[in-house]
């Protein structure tokens, strides 16, 4: 499979505006003369005539109503994403998930081909006949301002994400061009401390705890929001790391020093350990790996939730550490919106934080494999809740007792066994 990189050349100013509330646009007293003779190479004269004549129709100083999706406008975004989507089912394409649409393949066959996008940048696979067919047709449908190949032992960027396709078999998926590229020089200098020497040797519980009432300071609300997005941007191909702008992100309404400092501190840990995501193709049967936990603190009764999906071509699992952080196709985290009191409480919330995540994600697979069934096995470590789930009792009172009959039925639905 050939895979393909482009970016989407005004894409907003050719998406027709839908909303039901428009936007009107007053245009200037004085208007540029427009030549008579066409000035542009790139514009056939007939076009040109015909842009002319558009043009004399707009008086100075009138008021007219906006029907593309300029910059800035409400909704820009979704009216671009609902024009690509619509080109992508005169194709032959179906949306399985957000910005992912996949060349529905006969029953029982892989997908043919796949279109990601992220806003205006597209990311495309497909056969090599196939995908030089498919990028001239969104070419002309949609106008590339940049289009390229990810060929066997090239790198290219999408969404700032580096993407080196190792072999034909094996990708690698990185941001180590983006965290190079992030200057924390000037964030020193709003500290007004010298760029330290030595590594940082990680995240504590104190440094990260929201401010208090003494440390805020709001001088340092801009600078933390703009670091909590340089990070999260960062973490996007960390998952090992991805808690650390879920917890800074919580301190923004509570702005201090302090938490600006971990926040540079952290973006400076990443600059120092990009981490690659390493994916292997799988030619077979995929079989899905799901293992979820929750970290509980005595101290505050305060629960932080995540899981990690993987998807491999057997049952069995290599032992190595290497082959244990390969093919993770889709992790989260975030904090329990409610105070737990004991550590199988946390792994019941962590439990459905990932069953409310799993069926889209199992569906994306199943559309991508052509699949009506997919085998998934789900892993905890808390053996309260391995033997509350096989005995189908639970060990507290009734409300736990329905809410395990639920993880049982949805498990079931799933075809997943625990």
């Amino acid at each position: 499979m050939e895979m393909g990189v482009a970016d989407v050349t005004a894409a907003f100013l050719t998406s027709k505006d839908h909303n039901a509330e428009r936007v009107g646009a007053t245009l200037p007293c004085v208007l540029p003369r427009v030549p008579e003779e066409n000035p542009f190479k790139n514009i056939p004269d007939d076009k040109y005539e015909e842009l002319r004549r558009m043009a004399a129709e707009y008086e100075p100083g009138g008021t007219y109503l906006v029907e593309m999706g300029l910059y800035g406008l409400p909704c820009v975004a979704q009216l671009f994403d609902h024009k690509l989507e619509g080109v992508c089912k005169e194709l032959g394409f179906k949306r399985v998930d957000t910005a992912i649409a996949v060349k529905a393949p006969p029953k029982g066959r892989r997908a043919q081909a796949i279109v990601m996008n992220w806003i205006d940048d597209l990311l495309t696979g497909a056969p090599p006949k196939e995908h030089k067919v498919l990028q001239e047709t969104f070419n002309k449908r949609l106008g590339f301002g940049f289009v390229c190949m990810i060929g066997e032992g090239s790198e290219r960027k999408f969404s700032r994400v580096d993407i080196s396709r190792v072999s034909m078999g094996k990708i690698h998926l990185s941001q180590v061009s983006y965290l190079e590229n992030t200057d924390t020089a000037s964030l020193w200098e709003i500290l007004k401390e010298k760029h330290p020497t030595k590594p940082w040797k990680g995240l504590d519980g104190k440094s990260a705890e929201p401010s208090t009432k003494e440390e805020v300071d709001n001088q340092y609300e801009k600078p933390i929001r703009a670091g909590v997005r340089t990070l999260q941007w960062g973490v996007r191909m960390n998952p090992l790391c991805v808690v650390w702008g879920h917890t800074v992100v919580q301190s923004i309404s509570k702005p201090s020093r302090r938490v600006f400092k971990t926040v540079v501190r952290i973006i400076e840990m990443l600059k120092r350990h990009p981490d690659k995501r390493v994916f292997t193709s799988v030619v077979l049967v995929p079989v899905v790996h799901v293992y979820f936990d929750a970290a509980f603190k005595f101290a505050t009764y305060a629960t932080q939730l995540g899981y990690v999906v993987r998807i491999l071509h057997s049952i069995e699992l290599r032992g190595d550490l290497r082959s244990l952080l390969e093919n993770w196709i889709a992790w989260a985290t975030k904090r329990a919106g409610r105070k737990v009191g004991s550590s199988t409480a946390e792994e019941v919330l962590a439990f459905e934080f990932l069953l409310k995540k799993l069926f889209g994600i199992v569906a994306l697979i199943k559309a991508m494999w052509g699949l009506k069934k997919v085998r998934v096995i789900v892993y905890t470590d808390s053996g309260p809740l391995h033997d509350q789930f096989r005995s189908g009792k639970a060990q507290t009172n009734a409300t736990m007792q329905g809410v395990l009959e639920w993880y049982i039925q949805e498990m079931r639905v799933l075809g997943a066994d625990l």
